[in-house]
Parts: structure tokens; sequence; C-alpha cells
């Protein structure tokens, strides 16, 4: 039996599944605003009710973003405080690469995963060979829309992530018909692939003690710090 946690930090609440190998015995839902005081006791329900505790997991495997900072910042205090307590192997999540990856479709060769990074900013991500410039990284839409519009050799782009929402609108008067936005819109990265991909590390030994936040953009107060 391989037993292990992953915990996914979504734009609206933590989600924390138990897995024994491929299988996700249970998942618990909290608030994103209840997180720093539930996540603790919410794992030791979900081992507790599976008669499993912390020595008995393989590892525990978290969201690194990026995402929203406080919930990020929350999910790998947590982990990084288990792991120092109990000795739990971590393994870190890129959700915007294993987003990229859970809905690859070969249909669409030009893929553009944007989650939103707040204040008109956008984490992108992008699955193509004619864009030259880093393919992940953090923009405003607007320009990142423009940059792209430039590049593009007249190929369809398949737009996916919780950002298209917003900003679809955007999208469209851009790319004009070279702009594929399916319906409904997959907005993040599901917990089962996530665990799919940890297990995947976990057999590499792709572990870690300490996991850091991939934040990508530098959150205001860091701004300001740096004026």
């Amino acid at each position: 039996m391989t037993a292990f946690l992953v915990i996914q930090g979504t734009y609206q609440d933590v989600r924390i599944g138990l897995f024994n190998t491929h299988i996700l015995l249970n998942t618990i839902v909290i608030k994103n605003s209840e997180a720093s005081k539930q996540l603790i006791p919410t794992i030791n329900e979900l081992l507790s009710t599976h008669n499993l505790s912390l020595d008995t997991l393989s590892f525990i495997a978290a969201n690194q973003g990026p995402g929203p900072f406080t919930t990020l910042r929350t999910i790998l205090t947590t982990v990084n405080g288990i792991n120092f307590a109990s000795k739990t192997p971590l393994i870190g999540i890129d959700t915007l690469k294993a987003f990229a990856d859970e809905w690859h479709d070969d249909a669409f060769p030009n893929t553009v995963v944007l989650l939103d990074a707040f204040n008109n900013d956008v984490y992108y991500h992008i699955q193509s060979s004619m864009i030259d410039a880093c393919h992940t990284g953090y923009e405003k839409i607007d320009s990142f829309l423009a940059r792209l519009a430039q590049q593009n050799t007249q190929q369809t782009i398949r737009f996916i992530g919780n950002a298209v929402h917003l900003y679809q609108n955007k999208i469209e008067a851009a790319l004009a018909e070279y702009a594929y936005v399916p319906t409904p819109i997959p907005s993040l990265c599901s917990l089962l692939f996530m665990g799919k991909e940890s297990l995947k590390a976990w057999h590499r030994q792709k572990v870690s003690i300490q996991l850091l936040p991939l934040y990508l953009k530098k959150h205001q107060a860091e701004i300001d710090l740096l004026r």
C-alpha cells in the first residue's frame, strides 16, 4: 500500500485528498479563509477516519503554485512543518505545467494556459513550437495577447485556465478567428491528476524536505520594499 496525501489550493478552497496508490479514497474541502486554522485538523481527521497516521504515509504532495499568495503560503508552511516534525517526504507540483499536461490534446498543438494573477496580470504556460519567447511566466494580459498575436503564424490557439473566464473577450478580440475557447473551459488542475503526477515523482524518488512556492511574480509588499 502506498498511502499519500495530495493538497491542492484553488482560488476558492483547499482540497485534501487521501490516496491509496492510484485510488482516491476520500477528499475534504475547506474554504481558503479557514485554511490556516483548519488544515492540520482536517488532515488529522482524514487520516484517523482511515486508521492512518503521518507515520504510515509514503509522502505528501502539494501544489507549489503559482496561485493566490496567502493560500499557497498556508499550504507550504503546513507541509514543511509536518516534514520537520514527522520527516514525511514532500513532493511539489508545478500546477501550471501539470494543468497543461492534464488537458493536453493532440488536436490542438498550440495551447495556452492562463491563470489569474490578479490586477490584470496572468500566469501563462505555452505549449507550442511557434512561440520563441519564454513559455512560462506572468505578464499583463493586454501585452501578453499583443505579443501572442504578433508571433502567431495563422494557427489556431486553444486557451484554457481560470483567467480565460475573465479575459475571453480580450482573447477573441486580439486573436480573432485564431482563438479557440472550449466549452466548458477547464479551470484548474484536478486532484486526481496531481495524485497521478506525484506518484510518478515518488517512484523516481523526486522528494524534498522543504517546498518553496513558485510565485513567478512578486507580492506587492515585496515590490514596495524594493522601491
